[in-house]
């Protein structure tokens, strides 16, 4: 699918019940909006040119089978063309990376409407923030951020709401990268966050100990993935280290839980997720795969060779 210009899609897709897809684009602001910018003195960083760059902002589109946009939200319509990261490409306003949708959740059968099955959570990297689009109006109607757990949030990744029926259901979980943090305690440092989105209350919280000012056990600072899975455990992948880990939540655990599996590639990731093995129509009639053990590699090793077969 190619979409119209000046749509460039990017970083994120969503295939909907209906059998539309709902896509992240990216699209140059209109003059209208660009004629508002402003350039801006920043002390520690002096002048900040942004009035004669052309900004490119997110838009969100949901395309039918048949290519046709029957939805589309605008984020130069909603959020403030001044507000920017220092650290993100002056012309590159927003960088959204997530526009997830809200699935069933206790918060709307008990009536709160934000929260809404369908409605869209949007992720602009650039803002330190998460919004909730409400799909009939195109009104952002909640957001959240975090400016106390070190400093809070450092340009995040992958705001998604658990589903129904696994552990934590209705809370929110979120990558924290780390990227151009606010305090030098989260310079280095990744985090992972569950949330009570009702309250904004942080319940749950992974964070290896690590020296301040780098040299975590946990990071990247760039792309990444986390969710909750159906036992209970919350799959985190290290993009730019190449680094997958299934964690067991445990509040005694001094960094939020054990890692109780792991795997380790020879290169980066693109924020990957993990599948059942039918996940796929045509893989249900074959074999089952076997799952082997392997003992962790020594140091500079990456020939993996499952324990059974040493």
């Amino acid at each position: 699918f190619k979409t119209p210009a000046p749509y460039k899609p990017h970083h994120d897709v969503r295939r909907l019940e209906n059998g539309n897809t709902l896509m992240l684009v990216m699209a140059p602001i209109p003059d209208e909006y660009q004629k508002k910018v402003k350039d801006f003195d920043i002390p520690q960083f002096g002048h900040i040119y942004r009035q004669d760059i052309h900004l490119t902002g997110d838009a969100i589109l949901e395309v039918t089978p048949d290519k046709k946009i029957v939805w589309e939200w605008k984020s130069w319509e909603h959020l403030d063309v001044n507000r920017f990261s220092l650290t993100t490409s002056p012309d590159d306003w927003t960088h959204g990376n997530t526009c997830s949708v809200i699935p069933p959740n206790k918060w709307y059968d008990a009536g709160d409407k934000r929260f809404k099955p369908g409605n869209i959570i949007f992720n602009p990297r650039s803002f330190d923030e998460i919004f909730i689009i409400d799909k009939d109006t195109k009104e952002i109607v909640y957001s959240w951020t975090n400016t106390t757990y070190y400093g809070g949030l450092a340009h995040p990744h992958e705001p998604e709401m658990i589903p129904q029926n696994v552990p934590g259901a209705g809370n929110i979980m979120l990558y924290d990268n780390g990227l151009a943090p606010k305090k030098r305690e989260h310079a280095g440092n990744s985090y992972l966050h569950e949330f009570n989105p009702s309250t904004g209350e942080i319940v749950w919280t992974y964070h290896p100990a690590g020296p301040i000012g780098g040299g975590s056990k946990f990071f990247s600072y760039v792309k990444s993935t986390v969710m909750k899975l159906p036992n209970g455990n919350v799959f985190a992948s290290e993009d730019v280290t190449g680094r997958l880990i299934q964690i067991k939540p445990d509040p005694k655990h001094p960094d939020g839980g054990e890692i109780v599996w792991e795997y380790v590639h020879r290169s980066d990731f693109g924020r990957p997720k993990p599948y059942p093995y039918d996940y796929c129509p045509q893989m249900k009639d074959l074999p089952k795969p076997q799952e082997l053990a392997v003992t962790p590699p020594v140091r500079d090793s990456y020939k993996l060779v499952p324990d059974a077969l040493r």
